[in-house]
Parts: structure tokens; C-alpha cells; sequence
């Protein structure tokens, strides 16, 4: 009997030491780790995607798309935990793969991948901060402050309630409503977004740009595309665009719009002293304005080779539902002026039109 069991220990210790060994080299398919909320994720990897998903577990758990957890180096220090890509596997470099992590609603975030997309799913309760050098990028609603840069994708983001910033060399950005400041920038697409309270900063070089509504300081700009957004409240707002139309259906405080291609459509009622100004080198203005509103307009049209003469009634240049002060047309210098005063002035509003028309109309 005694021989028996030695024998049987013979044959099952190199058994589990293979097997150890086996652990050891191709790692496990699932780890775990205790964590509480407020906590730091941190993700570093190459050639991969990021899949985050937020539950009300104070754990953090990590899965590498099937395979095993071998290539990737987790560590945890008090209720940190990092994950990063093993250098030293050189067959993991050139792998494709999609790390899937799930952790507390409650946690911040820093990740980064050389060349895959990044997606978060559910409302994460913390500040982030995202990178990926090719591919999109996806979050649901945030609570906290965000930032988001990639070098070949689009960026969409729900609901925010904190600060946002968006980078991207080649895509869309689109985001939801923002309770703090917002500075998104893109090369190749179009940005979009919808309640914004506070600052915003948004510029393109070849896409539109359209919002709902913005409380704050505003600078809109973009190189090919147009610009459009419901409403406007508070402080000052910027639009420009070299190549579209600038649509502004509802505007409190002071606008500043130009276009160099387009057509500018502006519902405003002025700040008091302020100074808002409308121009366009090729195209028509059409301006919508209270007639309560203590405002002195100022507008000019000139036509550059085109020039009607004095006695063709058929074109003149700039029609107001308001009676000018003065209005004169300027042959040698092919211009039409035209000043209006409603009531007993205060904000200025400087209109200018190249080659276009200039409208004036009482808001009904």
C-alpha cells in the first residue's frame, strides 16, 4: 500500500507542476481584482481595441477577447490597477486584439491604444482621459471632466456634466449636452453638438458645424462647411466659415459672423452697448430683430463691377421693415449705406454684403 502511494505521488507532482508551469506561460482567461469607487483605471496596450462597461461591483474585472491574459501585465496598487502590453512579447505586437474591462460607475480613467477603437458603455462617474492613434472613440454619458484624442477617427459622446475636450485629425465629433466648457477641434469632419453651458470652442477645417444651444462665450469656426444653431444666450459668440452659410435662428447678446462664401441668417436681440457685426465677401444677409430693441444698424452693401444705376427701382441693395435716417447710393465707390436707429439706439449692429443683398425684418 505504502509503495502504492509513492508511486501515485510520483506520477501526480510532475502532473501539477506541469500544470503550473502551464499557468505560468499562457496565463489565465479572467482576473479579478477588489476595488472600491473613486478609484484609477489606467490601460496602456498596442495594436487593440478598449472596451469599457461600468457596473455597480466594487471590482474590476479584465478578459482579453478569448484568449489568455499572458501578453498583458495587470498590476494593483491600493485601488489603482494598470494594465499594459508586455513589451517583451513580440508576437503581441503585431496582434489585434479587444481587452475587455468592466469597473465601478465610479472611477477615472486614462487609456491608450496605438491602433484600435476605444468604446465605453454606461454612465461612468469620473473623470477620463482617452487616446487612440487609430480608431474611434465612444462613451455613453459622463460625470466629470473628459478628454478624448485620436489621430484617425471619429469621436462621439453623450452627455457630459463636467468639461470636455475632443481632439481628431480625421473624423466626426459628436456630443450630447455639456453642463461645463467644451473645446473640440477636428481636420476632417463635421462637429455637432446639442446644449452646452457654458464656453465653447469648436473649429474645422472641413466640415459643418451646427448646435442647439449655448450659454456662454462662443468661438465657432470652420474652413469648408456651414454653421448653424438654434440658440444663442449670454456673452459673445464667433462664427466664421470660409466656404458656407452661417444660420443663427435665436441670438442674446453679441454676434460676430462672417463668411467669405455664404449666406448669414441672424434672429438677434442685442445686448445692451453692444456691437455685433455681419459680414459676408459673396453672398446675402438677412437679419431678424425685435422692433422694441434700443439699436442703431448700420448697413452696407457694395458691388464690385455690378454696380445699378439710380434710376433701375428694381434693385436696392437693402429693404427694412424700419424707416433709414439716411440712405444713400455711392456710385463712384459702388456702395449703398443705409443707417437705421429703433428707438433711442445703444448696441450697434454693423451689416456688410459683397456682391449680395442686405434684409432687414421686424421680428413678429
Amino acid at each position: 500500500m505504502k509503495n502504492t502511494i509513492i508511486k501515485l505521488l510520483w506520477i501526480a507532482i510532475p502532473v501539477l507542476l506541469y500544470q503550473s508551469v502551464l499557468a505560468t506561460e499562457y496565463g489565465d482567461k479572467e482576473r479579478t481584482l477588489s476595488v472600491s469607487k473613486g478609484g484609477n483605471l489606467n490601460v496602456s496596450i498596442n495594436s487593440g481595441n478598449i472596451f469599457i462597461t461600468t457596473w455597480n461591483k466594487n471590482e474590476v474585472n479584465i478578459k482579453l477577447n478569448g484568449d489568455d491574459l499572458s501578453n498583458l501585465k495587470i498590476s494593483q496598487d491600493g485601488n489603482s490597477v494598470s494594465i499594459r502590453s508586455d513589451e517583451r512579447e513580440s508576437s503581441y505586437r503585431n496582434k489585434s486584439i479587444t481587452l475587455l474591462v468592466s469597473i465601478p460607475n465610479e472611477f477615472n480613467i486614462d487609456l491608450k491604444t496605438s491602433g484600435g477603437n476605444i468604446k465605453i458603455e454606461n454612465n461612468l462617474k469620473g473623470n477620463g482621459k482617452i487616446n487612440t492613434a487609430g480608431g474611434n472613440i465612444t462613451i455613453q454619458d459622463n460625470d466629470g471632466k473628459i478628454s478624448m484624442k485620436t489621430s484617425g477617427g471619429n469621436i462621439s459622446v453623450g452627455n457630459v456634466n463636467g468639461n470636455v475636450e475632443a481632439t481628431t485629425s480625421g473624423g466626426e465629433i459628436k456630443c450630447g449636452n455639456i453642463t461645463g466648457s467644451a473645446m473640440l477641434s477636428t481636420a476632417g469632419g463635421n462637429i455637432k453638438m446639442g446644449n452646452v453651458n457654458n464656453s465653447v470652442t469648436a473649429k474645422t477645417s472641413g466640415g459643418n458645424i451646427f448646435f442647439n444651444n449655448i450659454s456662454g462665450k462662443a468661438e465657432l469656426k470652420t474652413a469648408g462647411g456651414n454653421i448653424e444653431g438654434e440658440s444663442f444666450n449670454n456673452g459673445t459668440i464667433e462664427l466664421k466659415t470660409s466656404g458656407g452659410d452661417i444660420i443663427l435662428k435665436s441670438a442674446n447678446g453679441k454676434v460676430e459672423a462672417k463668411t467669405a462664401a455664404g449666406e448669414i441668417w441672424v434672429e438677434l436681440t442685442p445686448a445692451a452697448n453692444s456691437e455685433s457685426e455681419l459680414t459676408t465677401s459673396a453672398g446675402d444677409i438677412q437679419l431678424f430683430i425685435p422692433g422694441n430693441t434700443n439699436t442703431k444698424i448700420d448697413a452696407v452693401v457694395q458691388m464690385q463691377g455690378m454696380w445699378i444705376d439710380d434710376d433701375d427701382d428694381v434693385f436696392e441693395g437693402i429693404i427694412s421693415d424700419f424707416k433709414a435716417v439716411s440712405f444713400e447710393k455711392k456710385k463712384n465707390t459702388q456702395k449703398i449705406n443705409a443707417t437705421y436707429i429703433l428707438n433711442n439706439g445703444g448696441s450697434t449692429i454693423n451689416l456688410k454684403a459683397v456682391m449680395g443683398k442686405i434684409s432687414i425684418k421686424k421680428m413678429r
